[in-house]
């Protein structure tokens, strides 16, 4: 399963059972809940951007590290995928049936976890500022905001100082 994965997909990082298309938006699975008889959901293998953490496995080539903020199972998976993806790496979803003993446990556990996640990346996914000595580079993620930070920034060079400490306070403080 693992050669035939690595052979289609060599930039594979993390593989599990469960998850949704990037593509389609549609779920993707091989799974047994409880007893239940297995399913198939979609053509596998199929590329994703978040995994179930019923069964996942991580390629050790990766290296891949996970935030240590995580006090229980949900949303480990889904952060193994956004780290893999940064990097470079990608996610899929495996034909590999695995009997999953519970059909899910959205608990207060659940939503507390999916907060702390959700807060973590937003924090994570700030605007940065690289000053060199010729230029001025922003980069937030929005090409043309980017592009509207240099041009003004760049133009009023001679107030650098003070653009130091306006970028500071709207950037980072806003974390936009």
């Amino acid at each position: 399963m693992l050669r035939s994965l690595q052979q289609a997909a060599p930039k594979w990082a993390v593989c599990g059972n469960a998850g949704i298309d990037v593509l389609t938006g549609q779920h993707a699975a091989r799974i047994a809940q409880c007893d239940d008889a297995p399913v198939s959901i979609g053509e596998l293998p199929v590329r994703t951007f978040g995994l179930d953490e019923n069964f996942f496995i991580v390629k050790r080539e990766a290296n891949l590290a996970v935030h240590g903020h995580f006090d229980s199972f949900h949303f480990y998976a889904t952060e193994l995928c956004f780290i893999a993806d940064i990097l470079g790496w990608e996610s899929y979803v495996i034909d590999f049936c695995v009997t999953h003993e519970s059909r899910g446990n959205k608990d207060q556990q659940y939503f507390l976890s999916r907060k702390k996640w959700s807060r973590l990346r937003s924090l994570k996914q700030r605007t940065y500022v690289a000053n060199s000595t010729s230029n001025l580079s922003v980069f937030s993620g929005h090409i043309a905001l980017d592009f509207a930070f240099e041009k003004f920034f760049t133009s009023a060079a001679t107030f650098r100082g003070q653009i130091s400490g306006l970028i500071r306070r709207t950037l980072f403080e806003r974390r936009i």
